[in-house]
């Protein structure tokens, strides 16, 4: 595994509609530790990854895909609407190749990867956001700093309370 994403939709009854590009951050194991939403997807990413997602991955992900429009029969087919999330992966075949796993997971809820993206819409233009789940432990967070809207610019937000029964922290 090279590369592992997830794109986010709202599905209703007449369509199904991308609202988001999530970047997932994984371990060697293939274990969720967090997300980040930026402005521009590919943005940083080596050239070669950016390259095979621009022009070979992201277009299954686009709502009149084939792939896509199968995912919506079946979400229609069990009277789903709502959030859905999809996780995929690039990965390196044997010879060198970039390979696209397009469905690891469907996910019919709200994720981390949307939670994330719905947090961006608190940050200011231009910026990114990165979630991460972590082993709760002293906090010290970087004071949140904001732009003249009121939106986030930087800085560090703990979202959940922090007790001495609290394993976790996002």
């Amino acid at each position: 595994r090279i590369f592992d994403f997830s794109v986010q939709f709202d599905v209703s009854e007449k369509e199904i509609v991308q609202v988001g590009l999530i970047r997932q951050i994984v371990d060697q194991n293939g274990r969720y530790q967090g997300s980040i939403s930026s402005p521009k997807f590919c943005k940083g990413l080596p050239e070669e990854i950016s390259r095979y997602l621009m022009n070979e991955a992201l277009v299954y992900f686009e709502a009149s895909s084939p792939m896509m429009q199968q995912i919506h029969e079946w979400t229609r087919g069990q009277n789903y609407t709502g959030p859905l999330g999809i996780d995929s992966y690039l990965y390196r075949s044997h010879s060198g190749e970039i390979v696209l796993r397009p469905i690891c997971e469907i996910n019919p809820r709200y994720t981390m990867g949307r939670v994330t993206h719905e947090i961006r819409k608190s940050v200011s233009p231009g910026c990114s956001v990165r979630f991460r789940i972590e082993k709760s432990g002293p906090t010290h967070l970087a004071p949140l700093s904001f732009d003249q809207n009121g939106k986030i610019k930087s800085g560090e937000l703990c979202l959940n309370e922090q007790d001495q029964e609290t394993f976790f922290t996002a």
